[in-house]
């Protein structure tokens, strides 16, 4: 079997320095430039700095520079950009725009606090515009950005495995072939054209993420060869399997296919062997995308949570000292799992972060050797392999599965299946798997050792589906507990069930004993396995035992490192855990929100991952994170970080004054040994220590002081101005809406002027707000227009009552004489109501009070106007009104036979009516074929059992429709619904 080996574009497995160019790498350093992209990845980056002599950065100019990028594809497409690092100065801004300039789409404007992250287009061009505001930055604000630009094709590319579809492709044998792109198709065409033609043999290849990581997606797998997938490449001693899928390990999951899978990093492999019957199959596809971001845990805490962090990626402490004039970054670290949860990897985590206690917990029965025990309920829904269960159900061996469908306590589960062991030497270290049949009939189906080099080793513990703390032969007969409980961090809405085994001794050597837990995580759906102690090996175990994951088809098999099948301990003394973490990326619509909090005062201040702060006074910043979890549950996690800024006290006295007085203020400070004020604001204007303030009202002035250490405090004191007389304003202060009131202000010196503040300068004023609103009137001398003192009136508008009432029927029907409407209000049952049904026919009981479901007897055809009055507690009154039509049904009694034979019984087929008198009336009848036989518009005029030409129509049934219109219809509508039926026709 060939391999092909074929390249396209260049992988980039580098990390490429700010401020090191590189060839074909584009630097914003050429005003103008225009720069071709297409699928080859290219570093696209501005390297920081003050455009020195040595340094190539723009930060310290006041530039306008500008680079296009356009698709040099021949194919159209879009341009992606994603950013890997972005640290520019508070004034600079870089724009980016969706077309060839300026004058085209903006798509953002980016900053310290904005950052970009993915830009895309399906526009030929993006256009980028940095502005610098010719200040010299902090450091860490201007290293500048580093994104990769490349280009996609709007049609997907498309690869098979095998070199009958890839024209002018090399091939040489025992190589892979690779390809980078974020939108493939990877498939192979099955049949005699395909691999299939092969018996045995293996094909390989690569994809490869210009972004970060590589999604690959399923949509059909019919093969009979076995498909190994890698996380991480093939010629990688360090690579993870992380599946062996075939026919039989695929049933289960959706579409009988592999589920959707993810590199960790930036490379995914597969390597396919193929079988005999290969040639009758359709093969396989999948979609290549790439995704920017997984799911990372690196916290203690495996429950979902945001951590800010400072630039290098440590946690930020609750509170922090800060130096004004020197930004605090802040990152929002997420710990917070995304929609799939197909694979897992594994890490080495402390004892230390065991939950519970092994001794703690409710205690299952567990007194018979080789048990499963009745099902656990756990109080989330968690999500294993990518499938959601609220139960599971342990065993006494130290494992517990989902949905296992294994007998109930009362039997044993058969010992001594076989399984097949993949040896480390094909894999490297925490990537074995293991395989069992479904029955236990001692094959494994589809391994062959003669090709594969698998070996046949028997362990009676590796069931499907389950996650294994210490999979091994034990005997709870002989001592320890097995227990089972939860634990629930309220504060990050995080339940933890937990599963112990607790000293437990092994099957035939019961003085060797285990003690292990596994966690399941609510929200994150992590799995820790921790193990206090392992002592090897039981009598009968053949020194086996394992701790890892293995799903429901037998595809996928995690181990922890050294944990496999095989003779290891662990001592008590140097217990140990480890950490299963989902491999999905986060939740793509998951929204991050800032918060400044200064006093009692909150403001959003933006929606990115980074936030730079230079706060003036101590501010928290509170991050919330919105997301979905697997589940589609909604999630809000927060965290905050306080700012002290340090800086002295400062007091001002209050004074009063008579209007127009000119006053000075000076601040008093409190210890200023170490800082000291450097510059002064006084709401007036003035820039000294003192302020020289004249006033003519009670007012506030606010000082505000710069300090040394560039940190600013802010305070005010008030000027109290009382010499002259005050009026008074009187009037309601309460209207409902819609009614106006006059205000009507008075003062006792009787040469006073008045105007109020919308320029009216009488002492009366009529005011109709619509909302409540505050008046304002200011009397003075006529000598001095600017020595006045003023009062201020609120006229506060009641709502209206809310009406709204519900009735039923929607048209009331009158029978025997009188027909029934019935009435439910939807209003506050406090207001008082009155019902008005307008019937003129029965006045006395027409209105109804104090009544929120009534109802009203109609004696007589009409329409009527219902209304409902209502006065709420501030005494507003309003209405609303619905129109009921009342009426009176016809019904007919239409014969279903007669014989047209002139013996005097029944000759016509005529239809009978009861009810309201009919104003128009049109009966029509058809024979079998729809044919019209007959047409009659006159009540009294039945059919004779002729046709429209006035011969006998033959014996069988014929249909009739028959329309009517009452006095209450428009009769050159529809009228009422018509009637239609058959009638036979006998003779």
């Amino acid at each position: 079997m060939k391999k092909i080996a074929l390249f396209i574009g260049t992988i980039l497995g580098f990390c490429l320095p700010l401020a090191n160019a590189q060839d074909g790498d584009i630097i914003m350093n050429n005003s103008g430039a225009l720069e071709s992209i297409t699928e080859d990845p290219r570093y696209f980056y501005d390297p920081g700095g003050n455009a020195t002599a040595t340094d190539s950065g723009f930060f310290g100019l006041n530039i306008h520079d500008t680079l296009v990028m356009y698709n040099g594809m021949r194919d159209p497409g879009q341009i992606y950009v994603i950013f890997e690092d972005f640290a520019i100065g508070y004034g600079d801004t870089l724009y980016i725009y969706e077309g060839r300039n300026d004058e085209m789409t903006l798509i953002g404007f980016y900053n310290s606090v904005y950052s970009p992250e993915e830009i895309r287009t399906s526009n030929e061009y993006l256009t980028f515009i940095f502005v610098s505001d010719n200040i010299d930055d902090y450091g860490i604000l201007k290293q500048g950005w580093k994104a990769q630009a490349y280009a996609v094709p709007d049609q997907s590319a498309q690869y098979w495995m095998t070199p009958d579809f890839v024209p002018g492709a090399s091939y040489e044998s025992g190589d892979a072939f690779t390809m980078m792109s974020c939108n493939t198709k990877f498939y192979d065409s099955g049949g005699p054209t395909g691999n299939m033609t092969q018996t045995s043999g293996t094909v390989t290849c690569e994809f490869t993420s210009p972004a970060s990581h590589v999604k690959m997606a399923f949509q059909s797998f019919n093969v009979n060869g076995v498909m190994k997938i890698y996380d991480g490449s093939l010629n990688d001693n360090d690579r993870r399997l992380i599946g062996i899928f075939h026919s039989s390990t695929v049933i289960g999951y959706p579409g009988n296919r592999p589920p959707t899978l993810f590199s960790t990093g930036s490379t995914l492999s597969v390597e396919y062997t193929s079988a005999a019957g290969d040639a009758g199959k359709a093969g396989w596809e999948a979609t290549i995308t790439c995704v920017p971001e997984l799911f990372k845990m690196n916290t203690a805490s495996a429950c979902p949570q945001v951590m800010a962090e400072d630039n290098d990626g440590n946690e930020l402490p609750r509170t922090i000292n800060h130096q004004c004039g020197i930004p605090t970054v802040i990152n929002a670290n997420v710990t917070a799992s995304g929609q799939f949860t197909n694979d897992y990897t594994i890490t080495s985590i402390p004892f230390s972060w065991s939950p519970l206690p092994l001794s703690a917990g409710q205690a299952i029965p567990a007194d018979r050797d080789d048990q499963w025990r009745s099902s656990l309920t756990i109080p989330f829904t968690f999500y294993f392999f990518g499938e959601p269960y609220t139960t599971l159900q342990p065993s006494t061996n130290g494992h517990i599965c989902f949905n296992t469908g294994k007998p109930i306590p009362s039997d044993s589960y058969t010992l001594n299946c076989a399984y097949k062991y993949q040896g480390p030497t094909l894999n490297p270290a925490g990537s074995q798997f293991l395989y069992a049949d479904d029955n236990c009939s001692g094959t494994s189906g589809f391994i062959n050792e003669s090709t594969d080099g698998t070996q046949d080793r028997h362990t009676p513990y590796a069931y499907k589906n389950c996650i294994y703390l210490v999979c091994e032969d034990l005997d709870p007969r002989y001592g320890g507990n097995i227990r089972y409980g939860t634990v629930d961090e309220n504060s990050l809405n995080c339940k933890k069930f937990v599963f112990n085994i607790d000293n437990v001794p092994t099957y035939g050597n019961h003085s060797n004993k285990c003690s292990a837990q596994a966690v399941l995580y609510e929200g994150t759906n992590i799995i820790d396995i921790f193990i206090k102690k392992r002592q090897c090996c039981a009598s009968t175990n053949d020194d086996e035992g394992i701790i890892g994951l293995q799903n429901k088809t037998n595809a996928q098999i995690l181990i922890a490192p050294g944990r496999g099948m095989g003779g290891w301990s662990v001592q008590e003394s140097q217990s140990e855990g480890w950490r299963f973490t989902p491999v999905t990326p986060l939740f793509e619509n998951a929204v991050y929100s800032w918060y400044e909090l200064v006093g009692t005062d909150t403001n959003l201040i933006g929606h990115t991952k980074k936030l730079v702060v230079d706060p003036q006074q101590t501010t928290d910043y509170i991050i919330q994170y919105h997301f979905e979890n697997s589940g589609g549950a909604p999630y809000d996690l927060y965290d905050t970080v306080t700012v002290i800024v340090d800086v002295p006290s400062i007091e001002i006295d209050s004074a009063t004054v008579c209007p127009g007085k000119t006053i000075q203020l000076t601040p008093r400070f409190g210890d200023t040994t170490n800082i000291h004020p450097l510059s002064y604001s006084w709401t007036n204007g003035d820039t000294t220590q003192t302020a020289n303030v004249t006033v003519l009202t009670t007012q506030k002035q606010t000082l505000s002081v710069l300090f040394s250490n560039n940190c600013r405090r802010t305070v005010s004191t008030t000027i109290y101005v009382d010499t002259m007389d005050v009026p008074t304003i009187t009037g309601d202060s309460a209207i409902c809406a819609g009614e106006s009131t006059s205000l009507v202000a008075h003062v006792d010196n009787p040469t006073y002027l008045y105007r109020w503040n919308n320029g009216h300068t009488s002492p009366t004023l009529v005011v109709h707000p619509m909302d409540t609103s505050t008046y304002v009137v200011r009397t003075f001398l006529p000598t001095d227009a600017e020595c006045f003192t003023t009062d201020t009136f609120t006229v506060n508008v009641k709502p209206l009552p809310e009406l709204s009432f519900t009735y039923s029927p929607d048209q009331v029907v009158m029978e025997h004489g009188m027909g029934t409407l019935y009435c439910n209000t939807n209003c506050d049952p406090n207001y008082t109501i009155v019902w008005n049904f307008n019937d003129r026919y029965d006045p006395d009981h027409s209105i109804i009070q104090d009544q929120h479901s009534v109802s009203h007897d109609f004696t007589h055809v009409g329409s009527y106007d219902i209304t409902l009055t209502g006065t709420n507690e501030y005494d507003c009154t309003d209405s609303v009104t619905e129109h009921v039509r009342v009426y009176v049904p016809v019904s007919f009694i239409v014969p279903n036979a007669f014989s047209p034979n002139d013996d005097g019984l029944n000759d016509y087929f005529i239809p009978v009516y009861e009810g309201i008198e009919i104003q128009k009336y049109l009966m029509l009848i058809y024979d079998r074929q729809g044919r019209l036989v007959f047409r009659s518009n006159n009540l009294e005029h039945g059919w004779d059992g002729k046709d429209s030409n006035g011969l006998p129509c033959p014996i069988g049934v014929y249909t009739y429709y028959i329309h009517h219109w009452t006095q209450m219809d428009n009769l050159e509508g529809s009228g009422q619904p018509a009637i239609s039926g058959g009638v036979t026709l006998i003779r």
